[in-house]
């Protein structure tokens, strides 16, 4: 009999060990700030009745990123301050079977799944700069598979949305614009979507944690469990005779292209 391929104990560990790595940058020399570890670190400490199924909310905000590494329009560079990060991760989950090919992401009426990631450029003013980016699973309702008129992929970056425009005072002369992240994605979980960060937004300077086996491993570990899933039912789309050993979710892949 199959068994099920990944718990909550799996995940939980593998991301308290990510934040063991985090805290080491704090006590490091690269002066990267990570401000919400300690509260991720006490959520995921919470005894899980159900191993077959769990949900993570956390916010992480990052600070120290460096203004040269973006791209900066030159007029923008010489206001801007100090560049901070707010990490907001909204995901539930659940188990599969070993021979299963699966969405685990849930997302129904009373939940929901986000990544949110919104950039401050602090200046002189009071309102700054500030840009934002979020990964959605597309809400699917009835008979509506793909929304009305224009393409729905399962998982998508948008990018701007009510982060910025819901501001009563919002100016879109103050978006903080900057060739960074690329939308193109695989679902994220809070692990991945630090991992997004760090290789976007700090690059080089965290190569050291990036290049780590302990890190890595980490890494691995999650892509394993949301992005193999993920090609394999692409991939069965064109080529289904190579996956006859495996039970696809019928309709992953049409989701995925939109």
């Amino acid at each position: 009999m199959a068994k099920n391929k990944y718990n909550a104990s799996n995940i939980f560990g593998d991301t308290l060990r990510m934040i063991g790595l985090l805290k080491d940058i704090k006590r490091s020399k690269l002066e990267i700030e990570i401000e919400g570890l300690e509260a991720l670190e006490t959520e995921l400490k919470k005894k899980i009745l159900d191993q077959s199924r769990w949900s993570l909310q956390s916010k992480l905000i990052f600070k120290n990123i460096n203004k040269s590494d973006l791209s900066i329009p030159i007029e923008m560079e010489t206001e801007i301050k100090e560049i901070s990060l707010n990490l907001k991760v909204n995901i539930t989950e659940i188990s599969y079977l070993e021979n299963e090919i699966k969405d685990s992401i849930v997302q129904n009426n009373s939940t929901k799944y986000g990544v949110q990631i919104i950039t401050y450029g602090k200046t002189t003013t009071p309102n700054g700069y500030k840009m934002s980016w979020h990964l959605d699973k597309h809400i699917r309702s009835g008979n509506d598979g793909r929304g009305k008129g224009f393409i729905h992929p399962e998982y998508h970056f948008n990018m701007g949305g009510f982060a910025l425009t819901k501001e009563n005072n919002f100016n879109f002369g103050d978006v903080l614009l900057i060739d960074t992240p690329r939308l193109v994605q695989p679902p994220l979980d809070i692990v991945l979507s630090i991992d997004f960060v760090l290789k976007n937004f700090y690059g080089i300077r965290v190569k050291n944690l990036t290049d780590s086996n302990l890190y890595n491993k980490i890494i691995f570990n999650a892509k394993n469990r949301l992005w193999r899933p993920y090609f394999i039912s692409l991939a069965d789309k064109w080529e289904s005779n190579r996956f006859n050993h495996l039970m696809i979710e019928s309709d992953y892949a049409n989701k995925i292209l939109g």
